[in-house]
C-alpha cells in the first residue's frame, strides 16, 4: 500500500520525523490472504495461525490481528506481562529458548502451552507435571545446528522416555529457518510429518513454525508475499501422502509476511553532502532504529518527497542514506540507491516495508530516543499508538538517589 501524500504531510506536520506509520487495512488484508489461501485448499478448519509478538511488539497492532482469529506466539514472561496489561484476548503458545525449572513452573501455573526444547526440560516437566499436556520443539536439521530443540539423534531416547512415562505429547514444533522459500518450507513440513508418523502418531497438532520468506527487493505486491496458494496446495498434498488424520491441527507462525508491508518509516533530510561519484543524504534516521536491515544486508524500496510532499523521482544519481549518529556504519540500510537529482535539505524519505522487525528492535546503543508510531485506521483516521521518546529516554529508570538494598 502507498500511503497518500496528504496523510504523510499531515503526520510530518503534526508528529514530526522519524516516525513509523502502519496501515490497518494492509494488516487485515495480509492475514486474510493467508486464510483465503488455506480455504482454497479446504484447510481453513485445520490450520491455526499464531503471530510472533516479537515481530512487532505493539499491542495496538496485535488487537487488530487477534480480532481476525489469530493467536499470539510468545517467547518471554515479559511479553506475556505486556499482553496481559494491554488486555489482549487471544490464545497463546510459548516457544522460548532454554527454560529454567522456575520458568517452566510459571507457564504451567498460567496454563499456557510451552514448547520444551531439550530432554533435560522434558524430564523435569514429566517428573513435576505428569498430568499436564506436553509440547516440545524439534531441531530437524541434519547436523542439529539450531540453537534450541531436541535433536534427531535424541528421538529414540525421547520416544522411550514418553513410552515409559505413559505420556502422549499434545504437539510438537519445528522451525525451518528465517526467510525460507516455499520449496524449503514444504520440505521441512514433509520431514515433520515423517517424524509424526514414526514417533508421535498420537499427538493432536503439529506446529510447522514460521520462517516464511518475504521479498523486500520488489515493489510488486503479489511478488512480495509468500506464495500461500502454492504452499497450501503442497501442504494438502503432503497431508494426504503421509495420511495425516484430518483431526490433526496444523499450526503456522507467519509473522513477517503479515507485518512487513503494513508499515513505512518516514524520515527527514538534514543535509546533502556531494562527492565525485555519489552523494550522502544525511537523514534524521539511524541504524539503531532499524538494525535488522543492516544486519540482514537488505535494501528497501524508497520514495522521495519535496517539502510540499510532491514526489521526486529518482534518476541516475547514486546516493547513500546516512544515519544521524557518530557510528561509522550508520546507514539506514547498506549500499547506494538511485536518488533524485534535485533532492535537497528539508525533503522527506519514505522507507517501505518497515512493519516487521523494525521499530520493535530499537537499540539503546548511542542513546537515540524511540520513534513515534502512527496507525492509519481502516476509515482513514490517523492515530498515535506510541509516543516519541524523551531526550533522556535511556535514563527513564535511573534513580535520582541510589537506594540501599
Amino acid at each position: 500500500m502507498n500511503f497518500s501524500p496528504n496523510i504523510l504531510k499531515q503526520i510530518a506536520a503534526t508528529e514530526g520525523t522519524p516516525t513509523f506509520i502502519y496501515s490497518e487495512l494492509v494488516l487485515k488484508a495480509n492475514l486474510e490472504r493467508i486464510l483465503k489461501a488455506a480455504a482454497n485448499h479446504n484447510l481453513e478448519k485445520r490450520v491455526r495461525l499464531f503471530i510472533a509478538y516479537f515481530c512487532n511488539s505493539n499491542p495496538h497492532l496485535f488487537k487488530i490481528i487477534t480480532k481476525q482469529t489469530a493467536g499470539i506466539l510468545l517467547q518471554t514472561k515479559e511479553e506475556y506481562a505486556q499482553i496481559k496489561k494491554s488486555n489482549l484476548k487471544a490464545e497463546n503458545i510459548v516457544s522460548p529458548a532454554v527454560l529454567s525449572n522456575e520458568e517452566i513452573d510459571f507457564w504451567v501455573k498460567e496454563s499456557v502451552p510451552v514448547n520444551l526444547s531439550s530432554l533435560e526440560e522434558v524430564e523435569y516437566f514429566i517428573k513435576t507435571y505428569p498430568s499436564t499436556p506436553l509440547h516440545f520443539r524439534l531441531d530437524l536439521t541434519s547436523k542439529g545446528k539450531q540453537r534450541t530443540g531436541i535433536k534427531i539423534y535424541q528421538l529414540e531416547k525421547f520416544a522411550n522416555i514418553l513410552k515409559v512415562s505413559r505420556i502422549t505429547p499434545r504437539s510438537f514444533h519445528v522451525y525451518v529457518g528465517t526467510s525460507s522459500s516455499c520449496q524449503k518450507v514444504l520440505q521441512n513440513s514433509a520431514r515433520a510429518f515423517r517424524i509424526f508418523k514414526k514417533y508421535f502418531p498420537d499427538a493432536s497438532s503439529i506446529n510447522l513454525g514460521g520462517g516464511f520468506g518475504f521479498n523486500y527487493a520488489t515493489s510488486i505486491e503479489s511478488r512480495k508475499h509468500f506464495p500461500w496458494n502454492e504452499y497450501f496446495r503442497g501442504l494438502n498434498r503432503l497431508l494426504k501422502k503421509y495420511e495425516i488424520p484430518e483431526s490433526i491441527k496444523i499450526i503456522l507462525e507467519p509473522g513477517r509476511d503479515i507485518f512487513a508491508d503494513s508499515g513505512i518509516f518516514l524520515l527527514s533530510v538534514n543535509r546533502i553532502i556531494t562527492h565525485k561519484a555519489n552523494i550522502k543524504i544525511a537523514t534524521n534516521g539511524s541504524y539503531v532504529y532499524v538494525p535488522s536491515s543492516t544486519i540482514r544486508k537488505r535494501q528497501h524500496k524508497v520514495n522521495f518527497f519535496a517539502k510540499d510532499f510532491i514526489e521526486r523521482k529518482p534518476d541516475n544519481k547514486r546516493g547513500f542514506l546516512s544515519g544521524c549518529t557518530t557510528l561509522s556504519s550508520d546507514y539506514i540500510f547498506p549500499g547506494s540507491i538511485s536518488v533524485p537529482k534535485n533532492i535537497s535539505k528539508g525533503d522527506f524519505i519514505v522507507i517501505k516495508d518497515m512493519g516487521a522487525y523494525t521499530a520493535t528492535q530499537h537499540m539503546e546503543f548511542l542513546n537515540k530516543k524511540p520513534c513515534s508510531e502512527i496507525l492509519i485506521r481502516e476509515n482513514g483516521e490517523a492515530v498515535r499508538i506510541t509516543r516519541r521518546g524523551d531526550e533522556a529516554d535511556k535514563l527513564r529508570y535511573l534513580l535520582t538517589n541510589p537506594e540501599k538494598i
